[in-house]
């Protein structure tokens, strides 16, 4: 009766919207207001001074929108919400008809919490790709430039090698500076701002540099070398959060496995999954589970972040 009474009030929800014509991107954008409403010049001084941090859905739903626009996936950051929130409704469905009052938080929770797992492992993945384009791509634009000295035909040569946003970043540098500004050093700093890299904006200031003077061209190659250097500390950790990541999944499947494994095994005389769901001890050991699944889940997020250049800093 509960499951078909949702099933109608979902129904009636999505009705409402299609009659008010609200679409998935309103609703975000309409969300997205509500958590993070425009902060007047006062109130953004007021709260720095203080240390006051914004609250943590804020945070999160700041963090999604600012990973989707680095992967140039920002359309998708509807979608996001949208599906952060039907797998929360979903998580409060199950432990409802679970008559398991004790998981409704960890499980909408954590279930609400896989778009955001998702694409920030996507996010890492782009990063690692990002720094490898760039390690080529810089190495041989640095190469032809110590060669010629003529930033534009080097660049220009060599966009060939070059793929992704990194190639579409080096054309709009070349035509910006053919067909629309013949200042280097303006260019120079459109093209910087364009690439959210650390090693990447601070070649692009030792080009500026070289422009003034061309002896500081050999300035470039240490600043390139910082990538091999990125990719040895990548490669030495990978083994480890591969490691890492194999445990976690492994134990975690092996620990939901033993649900529907009690339920065959248990019988009249022995029946454990019945202690597990239908007791007060029960309930709450499948709640701290389901918790102690997402605290681990969400650690290993942390832990699999690539290695960045402020890291070689320290």
């Amino acid at each position: 009766m509960a499951i078909f009474s949702l099933i109608i009030f979902l129904m009636m929800v999505t009705s409402l919207f299609l009659l008010l014509d609200f679409t998935p991107k309103t609703f975000s954008d309409e969300l997205f207001n509500v958590i993070n409403p425009k902060e007047s010049l006062k109130f953004r001084i007021s709260r720095t001074q203080s240390g006051k941090k914004r609250s943590l859905p804020t945070r999160v739903m700041l963090d999604i929108k600012h990973m989707l626009d680095y992967t140039h996936q920002s359309q998708k950051f509807s979608i996001a919400i949208i599906s952060s929130a039907v797998l929360a409704i979903l998580g409060i469905v199950i432990s409802v008809v679970g008559n398991n009052p004790f998981l409704i938080f960890p499980l909408s929770l954590g279930l609400c919490s896989i778009p955001y797992i998702v694409i920030k492992f996507y996010s890492y993945s782009y990063i690692r790709k990002l720094q490898e384009e760039l390690s080529v791509i810089t190495s041989i634009v640095t190469a032809s430039y110590i060669r010629s000295s003529d930033l534009i035909k080097s660049v220009q040569e060599n966009i060939v090698y070059a793929r992704g946003p990194v190639k579409k970043v080096l054309n709009e540098f070349v035509m910006e500076n053919k067909m629309i500004n013949p200042n280097l050093r303006d260019n120079i700093d459109h093209m910087r701002d364009k690439i959210d890299d650390n090693v990447f904006k601070e070649w692009c200031n030792a080009l500026k540099k070289c422009v003034e003077n061309d002896s500081l061209k050999y300035t470039l190659p240490p600043i390139v070398d910082k990538y091999s250097k990125l990719r040895q500390i990548n490669l030495k950790a990978r083994p480890q959060i591969n490691s890492m990541k194999d445990q976690l999944f492994g134990i975690i499947l092996i620990t939901y496995i033993n649900f529907p494994l009690l339920k065959l095994m248990s019988n009249e005389s022995n029946n454990w999954y019945a202690v597990l769901t239908g007791t007060v001890g029960g309930k709450l050991v499948c709640a701290g589970v389901c918790c102690i699944t997402l605290f681990s889940v969400l650690r290993l997020v942390q832990l699999v972040k690539p290695s960045q250049y402020q890291v070689l800093d320290k």
